[in-house]
């Protein structure tokens, strides 16, 4: 941890500070939002645009705080993860409805699989704040739909998300964030919650296995899909 040389001052965490006060008037915002838009619904397609820039670029500033103060977090152990028994649809299905507005605003439909009785030993708020990242991002880049799975593989929870949009570039393809992750300073927003999901992953660990992600192409739909692994000892 960093100090100012001249005053002594912790200048990183004076940034913690203000993203986290930042992140309170955000999400402040983005509740008065949801009010105007049940409210005043868009009555034109002119309207929803509009409607849909501004919710999503409010959740987007909103989830990019919460990303950097998690990763100060971690990197400073300051905040351990909190691992509990989950089940699963329950995180993915909270997730859903958060971003409900900003799928119906855009007509995009949204499926979800995922057996009910799959449960797992994660930290809940942070895995549920990596599949709000990715979802937002799905909708953002998607034409129709999103698909949303969990499965069990060989000793890993699953989660999968998917979109019909372009899918993801080929030099975001090769960027090896499940073997050497960094940051840089052209790290554009997409990839800093690729960066925040693989940290999370990582931290969810087994005697045996470590969480990683894996992004790929025209796998179920014709978009992007993003998987999240995290070792299954439930």
């Amino acid at each position: 941890m960093e100090e100012d040389d001249k005053s002594g001052v912790d200048f990183s965490m004076i940034l913690a500070s203000s993203a986290h006060d930042m992140k309170n008037s955000v999400g402040m915002l983005m509740n008065t939002l949801d009010q105007l838009i049940q409210e005043l619904p868009p009555t034109t397609k002119a309207h929803s645009t509009l409607y849909s820039s501004v919710q999503y670029e409010s959740s987007r500033i909103n989830s990019e705080l919460m990303q950097l103060l998690t990763l100060y977090r971690v990197k400073n152990t300051t905040v351990p993860i909190h691992v509990d028994q989950h089940f699963i649809i329950d995180i993915v299905e909270e997730q859903v409805a958060r971003n409900q507005t900003l799928l119906d605003i855009n007509n995009i439909s949204i499926s979800t699989r995922c057996d009910p009785a799959i449960s797992s030993y994660i930290d809940g708020d942070l895995i549920g704040s990596v599949i709000h990242n990715i979802l937002l991002n799905s909708i953002r880049y998607t034409h129709t739909c999103v698909a949303i799975s969990v499965s069990l593989k060989s000793g890993f929870l699953v989660i999968s998300i998917e979109d019909d949009g372009k899918g993801y570039p080929e030099a975001m393809l090769k960027h090896a964030f499940n073997k050497k992750a960094h940051v840089s300073s052209s790290l554009n927003s997409t990839q800093l919650g690729l960066y925040f999901a693989y940290c999370i992953a990582r931290e969810h660990s087994s005697e045996m296995q470590k969480g990683h992600i894996k992004l790929s192409n025209n796998r179920l739909l014709s978009g992007g899909c993003f998987e999240l692994f995290l070792p299954n000892d439930s």
